[in-house]
């Protein structure tokens, strides 16, 4: 039972030895011998300049995409029209011009037919579904008309049209918009720069963002660095805001980083590395004028990063 037959003998007596044969061979033969290779050193200023770029064009290419979103919005917006109104009286035709939906306005007619009434702007919330950026937008222009002065043959239109006569004395002051405050911009928050026309949140975002990476706005005409600006809106920033005491937060040049210093705006992260290789081989910087001696710190940017800059 356990024993094999002659032919099977012969068979293993052939197959062990080339079984050997086989696995000895890449002792013996160079091209099937395994062999170690050493990988190539990494450059590593060069993967991260490779790496920094990528960075700033995904950043570019979302800020794109914000902007493309917030012209949009705003184009959609510009298309309805705005003026004072009653909600009480204003009719399904007019809420549609303001930016209502039909279904919307629907909404609004069959609540007031209900019995329902508003007795201020703030009561607009009651209506289901509506929106939170259609109500910041018409908050403003809603005006309830007090019981003194309603008139049962009044329309909603001549109650429009009274409203939008400037020239009109006897117009009161609660249906005047409040004028635009000229403000600190260091001290400004995104709500202050939205109540520009063509400001939206990520303008304004974007312009609060700037603000705390620069380490303060030295003058006004600084704004005109920030993306997605255009010639206009810089021109109604420097209208409505100002710059008083400035009070910049400077970065200590001989204690400060890599990182520290190149995520300021006007430092490249190349230039950042230059600036600390140059004070580790040269030691501390007696004074900012030495900075002028780093090779790839031209007189431009030595110019723009002095005033956030400091010796301590």
């Amino acid at each position: 039972f356990y024993g094999i037959s002659r032919s099977e003998a012969i068979g293993f007596t052939i197959l062990i030895p080339i079984m050997f044969i086989l696995i000895s061979v890449p002792f013996w033969y160079k091209p099937l011998r395994m062999t170690f290779i050493e990988p190539e050193p990494v450059d590593t200023l060069a993967f991260r300049a490779w790496r920094n770029q990528l960075k700033l064009k995904l950043s570019e290419k979302n800020e794109t995409q914000d902007v493309k979103r917030e012209k949009k919005s705003t184009s959609v917006q510009s298309s309805f029209e705005s003026f004072y109104f009653d909600p009480n009286v204003v009719n399904k035709d007019e809420l549609v011009k303001l930016g209502f939906d039909e279904t919307l306005a629907d909404r609004l007619v069959k609540y007031r037919e209900k019995g329902g009434k508003f007795k201020s702007g703030e009561d607009l919330k009651k209506i289901y579904g509506m929106p939170t950026k259609l109500y910041e937008r018409i908050r403003p222009f809603a005006v309830i008309e007090s019981a003194s002065t309603k008139s049962e043959s009044k329309s909603s239109s001549n109650f429009n049209s009274n409203l939008k006569k400037s020239d009109n004395s006897s117009k009161p002051s609660l249906y005047k918009r409040s004028p635009i405050p000229v403000l600190e911009i260091n001290e400004a928050d995104t709500v202050d720069f939205e109540r520009i026309n063509g400001i939206g949140k990520v303008l304004a975002s974007r312009i609060i963002r700037f603000r705390n990476a620069l380490g303060g706005f030295l003058t006004i005409s600084q704004v005109g660095e920030i993306y997605g600006l255009e010639r206009h809106l810089i021109d109604s920033i420097g209208k409505y805001f100002y710059i008083s005491e400035v009070q910049l937060r400077q970065i200590p040049i001989n204690v400060a980083s890599e990182s520290t210093l190149g995520s300021h705006p006007y430092v490249s992260k190349r230039q950042a590395a230059a600036i600390v290789a140059y004070r580790i081989q040269n030691g501390e910087f007696a004074n900012l004028e030495q900075l002028k001696n780093v090779k790839m710190v031209g007189d431009s940017t030595f110019k723009k990063i002095l005033p956030y800059l400091k010796i301590e």
